[in-house]
């Protein structure tokens, strides 16, 4: 993947967390703008923060491929943040992980509840 990845950072609250991952809408309210742009890991670290939740948003292309946001086209950070597609996050303690998080499947079961569990159980 080329180009620069795009990193929202949340307060301490699973609340806010949960908001922004099955919410798209409410995304930008949510990281109340917090939105960086990183080239590398490296660049990632000056974001950790103790007792915060840092997010990388990824997007799917017309042939269903992972890659980062497209900088280039005209949609606005908002918009770009809204229409992300997959979320790999990671909340921070003093420094080191202590839970990770990757919406999809997960996001996807709650909002559908134990029936639709049972539907993605007989498919897999």
């Amino acid at each position: 993947m080329k180009g620069q990845m795009m990193v929202t950072i949340l307060n301490d609250s699973e609340e806010e967390i949960r908001q922004y991952l099955l919410h798209k809408h409410l995304r930008w309210q949510i990281c109340k703008e917090r939105v960086y742009f990183v080239h590398n890991i490296y660049e990632l670290s000056y974001l950790l923060n103790d007792k915060s939740f840092i997010c990388i948003n990824f997007f799917f292309d017309r042939q269903g491929v992972v890659v980062n946001p497209d900088l280039t086209s005209k949609d606005s950070i908002q918009q770009l943040l809204i229409d992300s597609d997959i979320h790999l996050g990671a909340y921070l303690i003093k420094g080191f992980l202590l839970k990770k998080s990757l919406s999809g499947k997960k996001a996807y079961l709650k909002t559908l509840g134990e029936d639709g569990e049972n539907i993605i159980r007989i498919y897999q």
